[in-house]
């Protein structure tokens, strides 16, 4: 099984084609139900567990994010994790911390709330073939601002585990 890979390949080769980042980094999940988060909400991701606590997911999977791992490695792309954190937390630190123009890309909604064009901070929704999302976008897809967006998906554990997205640095700007 490699679709995956694939999927998240045919993505990376789109946005170098067609935004020409600087730089790209992948960030990852290294802890797919973060402690902190069960602590504040209990149930947080607890449909998706099996009997002893661990991720129930799909037994393709895990060997199809090593592939991953060794091919975005091959690439150059820097992949990026915080021990006791998701790959989302990486992807919020990153972006809010960066001081020049940054593409979340992802397909992950609750990442909308990241958007800012002051920054600017875009998010590029890989669900609608990476469609750029500034403010005024999110504003009328979701009838609020990015600030404004409730992150339903972390009190009801609907985030994906072992999540890799990707930041992309804006060609001419500042990196991160």
């Amino acid at each position: 099984p490699i679709g995956a890979c694939r999927g998240f390949l045919d993505n990376v080769a789109r946005i170098v084609r067609d935004t020409q980042p600087a730089r790209l980094v992948a960030c990852v999940d290294l802890d797919w139900r973060p402690a902190f988060r069960v602590q504040a909400v209990p149930s947080y991701k607890l449909h998706r567990t099996v009997e002893g606590g661990a991720e129930d997911e799909p037994p393709t999977l895990a060997p199809q994010v090593e592939v991953l791992l060794e091919v975005l490695e091959a690439l150059g792309v820097a992949v990026v994790g915080m021990p006791g954190f998701e790959a989302d937390d990486v992807i919020g630190t990153l972006a809010t911390r960066g001081t020049g123009a940054v593409d979340v890309v992802t397909g992950d909604r609750d990442l909308l709330q990241l958007v800012r064009d002051d920054r600017p901070v875009r998010v590029l929704y890989t669900v609608e073939k990476l469609k750029a999302y500034d403010e005024a976008a999110v504003t009328a897809w979701l009838d609020r601002r990015p600030s404004a967006t409730i992150n339903a998906s972390y009190t009801e554990g609907r985030v994906s585990g072992r999540t890799l997205l990707m930041l992309a640095a804006d060609n001419g700007h500042e990196r991160l």
